[in-house]
Parts: C-alpha cells; structure tokens; sequence
C-alpha cells in the first residue's frame, strides 16, 4: 500500500487551487418587491372586517344597511352633479369630520387609497388647463377624494353580509348577490396565493434576468389556475350540500328611529344642495 501510495501521480495543481465562490450578478429587484407589498396592502383591505369604530360611525350602525345605501348613493351624485364648489366644500367638511372622529389605522385605510384616487383623476384633467378651464383639476380632485371617501367609508363601517341583506332588499337578484358575496370572500385567497407565488419567484431569482415578462407571466398563469381550481372545489362543495341555487340573506328593519335621523340628515344635505346651487348660479 506504501508503494501504491507513494507511486501515485501528483494532483494538478489547478485542482489543488480552491474555487472561487460563485457571485451571481446584482440584479434590481424593486419590482418584485413592490407588487409583493401592492398586493399586500390589497389583501388587508378585505382581511380587515368592517367594524364601526368611532362615535360617528357607532351612530350610523343603527342604521339600516338600505338607507346607508340608498344616502351614499344620493351624497355621491349630488357631489358628482355640482356645477360649482360650495356644496362639494361642505361636503368636503363634514367628510373630515366623521373621518376624524375615526381611529388612526381607519383615517389611513380611506384617506390613502381616496387621495390616490383623487390625484390620478386630477393628473388626467390637467390638460383642460390650457384648454380654457384651469379649475378643472381642482374640482375634479376635490370630488373624487369626497366621492372615494364616502363609498369607503361605507364599505369599512358596515359588514359585507349587511351590504348583501341591503341589496336583497333593493329586488338585486339573489344570483346577482351571490355572485358578489363569493367574489368578494374569494379575492382574499387569490391575492394570497398571489403574494406567496410573488415571493417565491424573489426567492428564486439568482442573477440578473434582463426580461421579467416570463416570470410575472407564470404568476399570473398559476393564480389563474388556482382560482379556477378554487372555483371548482367550491362548486363540488356546495353540490355536495345541497345547494339549490336559491340564495336568502337576513333583513334589517328601515323603519328605525336612528333611521328617521339620517333620513332627516340626508333631507337636510339635498336641500343644501339645492340651496348652494340655485344662490351661485
């Protein structure tokens, strides 16, 4: 064995050297990153439940979910229909007041996705500017974060199920409603599987890819297959339940003291409107 050992060739001496470790190329990552985080901020959106918070919003809980509705549908046309400012400032007003007397994480949840709104919708009309109208992107601004905010406000204080009894109760279609109410439950999950495909693709991204389009495509393509296998392990189960097609949802009384209250308020906001735009005109 001595002889065998010490009569063996040498190792080349690029075999002895050690190897360098191998240094994938830097690569920029922020997109990723932010779609990772846009659709987190999307899910908390539909993880968060609606809970009236604030003394304001703990009033409006007496009220029917049908006259919450049928009073944000009226403020928001009214705002839309405004041919000048003082009535879009009044209401401007009285949307700050009940968004402050929410807690911080509320103002925030309504406040930012409202002024994103309201200065992408601004950033369009800027060219009326030097079109002969250059308070076009004000008053649009204005009316898209108070339109924004009070449909957001609607959607955080009152429970998606209640919003769902209302709709029933404005002869919606039950199919109609059920389709809603599935969709709504199910964009959490989607947008779940969404995220974690998003960050398994940052995980396994070595190097630098000059084309992403592949990559954001296969998420894409696996949150769509996912949501149809979603889709259809939710059609077996109800099948196997016995569901027949016919969808009900719990009513709430209209005819409510709380409810006589906002229906004087909205009353009172209408006849505002009316005023303010008759005076200025």
């Amino acid at each position: 064995m001595r002889g065998v050992a010490s009569g063996a060739a040498p190792l080349p001496a690029w075999l002895a050297e050690p190897e360098p470790a191998y240094e994938p190329p830097r690569d920029r990552d922020g997109f990723l990153r932010r779609n990772a985080l846009s659709l987190a901020s999307m899910l908390t959106v539909f993880r968060t439940p609606a809970c009236p918070e604030g003394p304001i919003d703990r009033m409006l809980a007496r009220v029917s979910p049908v006259l919450r509705l049928m009073g944000t549908i009226v403020c928001v046309g009214c705002v839309s229909a405004a041919r000048n400012m003082a009535f879009v400032w009044v209401a401007l007003a009285a949307t700050l007041v009940v968004l402050a007397s929410r807690p911080a994480r509320r103002i925030l949840s309504v406040a930012r996705p409202a002024l994103v709104v309201a200065l992408l919708a601004a950033l369009v009309n800027v060219p009326a500017v030097f079109l002969g109208s250059p308070s076009a992107p004000v008053r649009v601004l204005m009316k898209s974060f108070v339109t924004v905010t009070i449909v957001l406000g609607l959607s955080n204080t009152v429970q998606t199920e209640r919003l769902f009894g209302a709709l029933a109760s404005l002869h919606v279609p039950s199919h109609v409603v059920l389709v809603c109410d599935l969709a709504i439950r199910d964009l959490a999950l989607v947008g779940q599987v969404a995220t974690s495909l998003n960050e398994a693709l940052a995980c396994r991204s070595i190097g630098h890819a000059a084309d992403k389009s592949l990559g954001t495509a296969g998420v894409l393509g696996m949150t769509f297959v996912k949501a149809s296998e979603l889709a259809r392990r939710q059609s077996d189960a109800m099948a196997c339940r016995g569901f027949d097609g016919t969808f009900s949802v719990e009513r709430e009384r209209v005819i409510t003291p709380a409810g006589i209250a906002y229906l004087v308020a909205l009353a009172c906001a209408v006849i505002c409107f009316v005023y303010l735009e008759g005076a200025v005109a």
